[in-house]
Parts: structure tokens; sequence; C-alpha cells
């Protein structure tokens, strides 16, 4: 891994799993964690009975 290039983590999971109603303090928490320390992005895909969410995250802020 270079120093420029990106860390990427996927997540899926399938069968009993349901969307939230809403985001709670967790996902929010999580959410800010990624965005504004990391300076990632966290993407959640509902469709298809389960969840599948990516992390991306600059390399150069893993490495700190």
């Amino acid at each position: 891994m270079t120093p420029s290039s990106d860390w990427a983590g996927r997540l899926a999971s399938r069968g009993a799993v349901a969307a939230p109603r809403h985001r709670g303090f967790g996902s929010q928490l999580i959410e800010m964690s990624v965005q504004r320390q990391l300076k990632g992005a966290l993407t959640h895909d509902w469709s298809g009975g389960g969840l599948t969410a990516v992390l991306v995250v600059p390399a150069d802020h893993l490495a700190r």
C-alpha cells in the first residue's frame, strides 16, 4: 500500500438483518468519527435482504 492509496473495508450480512427505523447515537458516533477524524467515508446499503457497509479511509490517516 502506498502512502497515497486508500484503505477500504467491506462488511456484508444477509438474512435476518433489517434496516433501522432511525439513526441511533452509536451510528452517529461511528459516522462522525470516520468522516471527521479519519477523513473517510462510510456507506450503508440495506437492499437485498441484508446490510452491506463500506468504509474507505485515506491511508495517511491510518499511519498516525
